[in-house]
């Protein structure tokens, strides 16, 4: 999983175009995701983030993320069959009294509903990162939407150090099997504490990254003075033409959801 969230190098229309038009069919996703909540139009968002990815040809890049996605998309669905009250009953699960824990209709499509719009928003933004480089990613946040450098830099630091975080955690996971130190257990208590003696060397290690990434900075003279870039990121035909259909889109799918449609 660590590798992800890393950027796939393809030569690709999605990896050519420019960071802003990518960020705003992120923002496309997310929009209509929120608004929706009948799972069909949902299924279908999913599935036309799952076209782009293809289309990206980092359908494979993405595919590992998809086991532990699915096992999350299960629990929102089961939490919501089991604790969603409203519409009609179709089963209890306890017929203790007057039954307990009963299924109704409504909560199952609700829970459907979540699970769909949970794999939607991440697998676009898993999408987003592993088509477009990081220092695209910062150039577009601070030249094109004029967010702070300081702020964009810490995010996309953080994002960054997320696979290399994985990676080290993995090492030390192995070092420590290999001494004869139980980590892996089907006893989440005895998990957790399996993995408290692999906090100190991670933060420590993390720690030592943070000092030289900070002394980096300093002799490439983080602050010092005006920024400049060695690459110019514009906006092409291309660019408008996918930016004017996505807001085209939003703009028909507010109005869809407004009329009525696309609610449970």
């Amino acid at each position: 999983m660590a590798g992800v969230i890393e950027y796939a190098v393809k030569d690709t229309f999605i990896h050519k175009l420019n960071p802003i038009s990518k960020m705003a069919w992120a923002l496309l996703i997310l929009v209509l995701s929120v608004i929706y909540t009948d799972y069909r139009y949902l299924a279908g968002l999913f599935v036309s983030v799952l076209m782009v990815a293809w289309l990206g040809r980092v359908f494979k890049e993405i595919a590992g993320l998809f086991k532990g996605l699915a096992i999350f998309a299960f629990i929102l669905f089961i939490m919501q069959v089991l604790f969603y009250q409203s519409g009609t009953v179709i089963l209890i699960l306890l017929p203790i009294g007057k039954g307990y824990l009963p299924v109704t209709d409504q909560g199952i499509l609700l829970g459907m509903a979540m699970a769909f719009r949970m794999l939607a928003v991440i697998v676009s933004f898993m999408v987003f990162l592993t088509t477009t480089r990081t220092q695209d990613i910062l150039n577009a946040l601070v030249e094109k939407a004029k967010i702070p450098y300081d702020f964009s830099f810490m995010v996309l630091t953080a994002i960054r150090f997320i696979p290399t975080f994985l990676n080290e955690l993995n090492q030390i996971s192995d070092a420590q099997k290999a001494r004869a130190f139980v980590v892996e257990s089907w006893n989440p208590v005895k998990k957790v504490k399996a993995y408290l003696p692999l906090a100190v060397p991670l933060v420590m290690l993390s720690l030592k990254k943070a000092r030289q990434m900070a002394i980096a900075m300093e002799t490439r003279g983080y602050g010092a003075g005006k920024r400049t870039y060695f690459t110019e990121l514009s906006l092409g035909s291309q660019d408008f033409a996918i930016m004017g259909a996505i807001f085209l889109v939003m703009a028909m799918g507010i109005a869809i959801r407004v009329a009525g449609y696309g609610t449970i």
